[in-house]
């Protein structure tokens, strides 16, 4: 968080579609990582696009029609901040740049531990207006990022369905019928693929993009 390097930011931006990332830090001593903040993908497109980083080099302020620019892109006000990431022209030399997330973080946002029942975090997205949900643990380590998506009440009875159904497979490993067990084997790894940022067995699982 303190120097978040502008290439992995891109490649973050690239690999996952979240609207908001977690932002860590590792302290003083650099020995661990805890949750530091919450930043959005397009507050991240529009610090890259308009070049935030070249501040910090040669020690100036941010200037207030940045600063006001910046606050409308979190509505989508602001020209260019939902930009494709391939719309990106960054050199070589511009992705080894340190970018300081902190001043552009929400320090303080919704949070859910790893072993939040499903009720309340559904309750969560539906009582506020939640669009994700940084998951931790007791230590304060990030280990998701729950999105309006994955408590979508189709999503989460498809997902307890495939669980089911795999459990009893489990149990009758005698039974014949290599099509229905290559069958049930894609339909799982689907589900693992679907369900990367969601629920499994009662707690939120343990991936997610984190910056």
């Amino acid at each position: 968080v303190r120097g978040a390097g502008v290439g992995d930011l891109l490649a973050v931006l690239r690999r996952c579609r979240h609207s908001g990332f977690p932002v860590v830090d590792t302290g003083r001593s650099n020995q661990c990582t805890f949750f530091s903040g919450l930043i959005l993908r397009r507050h991240l497109l529009f610090l890259i696009s308009s070049r935030a980083w070249e501040y910090e080099v040669l020690g100036l302020a941010v200037p207030i029609n940045d600063k006001l620019a910046f606050v409308a892109s979190g509505s989508g006000n602001a020209a260019g901040e939902d930009a494709p990431v391939s719309s990106l022209h960054i050199s070589d030399e511009d992705r080894d740049q340190l970018l300081d997330l902190r001043p552009f973080m929400d320090p303080c946002p919704f949070l859910a531990n790893e072993l939040m029942p499903l009720h309340r975090v559904y309750r969560l997205f539906g009582g506020l207006g939640l669009r994700h949900l940084p998951v931790v643990d007791c230590r304060e380590q990030v280990v998701g990022m729950i999105t309006r998506k994955d408590v979508l009440p189709d999503i989460i009875e498809e997902r307890v369905l495939a669980k089911s159904q795999a459990r009893q497979r489990a149990e009758r490993p005698g039974d014949r019928g290599g099509d229905s067990v290559d069958r049930g084997g894609a339909r799982g790894a689907s589900g693992r693929r679907r369900g990367d940022r969601s629920i499994g067995r009662g707690r939120l699982s343990r991936r997610a993009g984190v910056l």
